[in-house]
């Protein structure tokens, strides 16, 4: 990884035609940039971002140049477990957990237990015909981890999000409200992160079971349309505005109108958007509305 890093710093460095000299100050010495590029340090945060800073090079532009072989693997998982979860397909996440499990004894990566761990839950839950109680017990070390981080960020949100249906209600909402405090405190940011409109579209979602949080559902729900418009995902927007109208039927607040929600899933099935339009019906005719016009 070090090597990796102080080489695409390197190549960074040359094809600016600067020289080391040009990015050392009093905090970073031309040895110590030497030592970086060169593997044999690694640098702190702080003149990680300074040496970037002085390139004018941003941070996701470093990362998709420097290519490490180590958190492409960390991507690709990730993205495997969504579409296994989405396609319900048992035998890829039972394959997804073992391979998480050899990478997690290779690397000591925790990122790599949470991937075994949501792995195995989501397989049971999918075997057992969604029994919960045989599915929870994976998320123990995950519920400890969330409790035990001071300052969440984006991979906990992330998280949350993958596991939020088979925590309990009392932990999901109180996940819920500590998530919407932090995209509230960092608005700017998680604004244009698609995480944090999935996160509040699927507690409210989950918060629709429980007729004492209904009202939460609503708040939640009209906080995700916001977060998925400025995202500018369609297909979020849509969802959140049809968990919102579901919301208002059920709290019968005078809001809910049928034909808005008809129209919103129509789209859906016009645009041949075969298994979230199927979803959607399920959801709606679940809680007691009829699809009928």
């Amino acid at each position: 990884m070090k090597e990796n890093l102080g080489n695409t710093l390197y190549k960074f460095r040359i094809n600016k035609n600067m020289k080391q000299k040009d990015l050392s100050e009093v905090r970073i010495s031309i040895g110590q940039i030497s030592n970086i590029e060169t593997g044999l340090q690694m640098p702190s945060a702080e003149k990680f971002i300074t040496l970037l800073g002085k390139m004018n090079v941003g941070y996701r532009e470093f990362l998709y140049i420097m290519n490490d072989d180590y958190l492409t693997i960390k991507e690709m998982m990730s993205k495997q477990l969504d579409e296994f979860v989405r396609l319900r397909n048992i035998k890829g996440l039972e394959n997804l957990a073992k391979e998480a499990s050899n990478f997690l004894n290779n690397y000591g990566d925790m990122h790599f237990q949470h991937i075994n761990l949501i792995s195995l839950a989501m397989a049971e839950l999918l075997k057992s015909n969604n029994n919960y109680e045989n599915a929870k017990r994976y998320l123990l070390p995950i519920k400890e981890y969330l409790d035990n981080i001071d300052e969440w960020g984006l991979y906990e949100l992330t998280l949350i999000s993958r596991c939020l249906f088979i925590f309990d209600i009392t932990v999901a909402i109180s996940f819920g409200e500590r998530a919407l405090k932090l995209i509230e405190k960092s608005y700017l940011y998680y604004k244009s992160e698609k995480i944090a409109s999935v996160l509040l579209i699927n507690l409210a979602i989950y918060l629709l079971d429980y007729q004492d949080y209904y009202q939460c559902s609503l708040k939640y729900s009209k906080m995700g349309i916001g977060l998925a418009t400025k995202t500018n995902d369609a297909t979020k927007v849509l969802q959140a505005k049809v968990v919102y109208q579901v919301a208002c039927f059920k709290l019968e607040n005078g809001l809910f109108s049928k034909a808005k929600l008809l129209a919103f899933i129509k789209v859906f099935d016009l645009l041949e958007w075969n298994k979230e339009y199927d979803d959607l019906k399920k959801f709606i005719q679940k809680h007691g509305i009829s699809l009928n016009e």
